[in-house]
């Protein structure tokens, strides 16, 4: 019924185990796992580099800011120096935070790599992954699954779109105060600005991508009824 292509037999026992401990809690009686495998974790590592090149900007950006806010902290006369001294240095601070990890985006990458399977049954696919003592499960029905967005390396590995989500965030801000006709005052008013970002999900980094895209196909025609098989 299914073409397993070469595909290696699922074998549960590969994860660590409490990852097979979630696996376990989400399958149903009676369904079968078809195919399971982990991310690729370099691949993934790899592909946070951009990431890091913004955070090496973004950080030397913070750091020359603390070090002029401290030096000038520093130089405050003793009885001028206060609270207010050290409050621009302090703002910083939560900038560097974001910076180190934007720096060490491809450790907590790989970190959940290692911490994420992905699953194909009988019945559906799944996205299961550990982080911080939760499980985060992301389930797709055969239906979910005629749709396929598949890019293919040279050593056959690749990744399986199932689903994007395109999101919106709108900015409003103020507008200063500018002179208009005349040279009167005119007042400033708000504008807004909007930006979409988009999230994919599915199977990324996989081995064997296309012989995968091929057994999921076979789950999906198996799932329909007889007449529409045909």
């Amino acid at each position: 019924m299914y073409r397993r292509s070469e595909l290696p037999l699922p074998n549960p026992m590969m994860l660590p185990t409490r990852l097979q401990g979630s696996l376990n809690n989400e399958l149903n009686d009676g369904e079968t796992i078809l195919w399971l495998d982990q991310p690729i974790a370099s691949r993934m590592a790899r592909g946070a580099w951009p990431i890091v090149l913004f955070g090496i900007f973004w950080s030397t950006f913070c750091a020359g800011w603390m070090f002029f806010t401290i030096n000038m902290a520093m130089k405050t006369p003793a009885d001028q120096a206060g609270l207010f001294a050290w409050l621009f240095p302090a703002f910083g601070l939560p900038f560097c935070i974001i910076g180190l990890g934007m720096l060490t985006s491809p450790i907590w990458v790989r970190r959940l790599a290692l911490r994420t399977v992905y699953v194909l049954t009988d019945q559906r696919a799944m996205i299961i992954s550990r982080s911080f003592g939760k499980t985060h499960v992301r389930n797709y029905t055969p239906e979910k699954l005629n749709d396929i967005n598949r890019s293919l390396n040279d050593d056959g590995s690749g990744d399986l779109i199932f689903e994007k989500v395109i999101s919106s965030h709108t900015h409003t801000h103020r507008n200063t105060h500018s002179l208009g006709h005349g040279g009167h005052r005119a007042g400033g008013g708000r504008s807004s600005r909007t930006r979409t970002s988009t999230t994919t999900y599915g199977f990324k980094c996989i081995k064997q991508a296309k012989q995968v895209h091929e057994l999921i196909d076979g789950m999906v025609l198996a799932s329909k009824p007889v007449a529409e098989q045909d």
